[in-house]
């Protein structure tokens, strides 16, 4: 449930502006309040910024082998890590696609560290093409076994 106070936000009440803002399409969804204060060049207000926090113990990450990706299903919005297998044991890592109303919770890194698990448990060797999957082997050297020699 949430609950609101009465501080107002620019002359409206919180409440008001919670309504402007959200429309909330399914009772099942979980409203994280994040309040973040902004720098005085933007005014010193307060931004609301709302996320949805999913559970992602009960959605489960999926190998796809016909369609060559990993995928995960949450709320009917489906976020995907794309391979191309170049060999049996070489996988170029093409593309991450993670829904709008998705991002910003970790999912796709959630995905890339499903696939590289993956990866390392089966010998296969990654050839990183996608920006985001690079940007996460930068962060986490602790993969770089899985990435390929070329």
């Amino acid at each position: 449930m949430l609950s609101i106070k009465s501080t107002t936000l620019s002359g409206m009440s919180q409440k008001a502006h919670l309504q402007q803002k959200i429309h909330i399409t399914r009772a099942t969804q979980i409203w994280n309040l994040n309040f973040i204060a902004h720098t005085p060049g933007f005014g010193g207000r307060y931004c609301f910024e709302p996320h949805i926090r999913n559970n992602m113990k009960t959605n489960t990450i999926i190998h796809n082998p016909a369609l060559s990706r990993f995928e995960i299903t949450i709320d009917s919005q489906t976020a995907v890590i794309d391979y191309q297998p170049v060999s049996p044991q070489v996988w170029i890592i093409s593309h991450t696609k993670v829904p709008a109303i998705l991002e910003g919770q970790g999912i796709a890194s959630h995905l890339a560290k499903t696939l590289l698990t993956y990866c390392r448990q089966k010998n296969i060797k990654i050839i990183p093409e996608c920006s985001f999957v690079v940007s996460y082997l930068q962060r986490h050297p602790e993969w770089n076994d899985v990435i390929a020699n070329e």
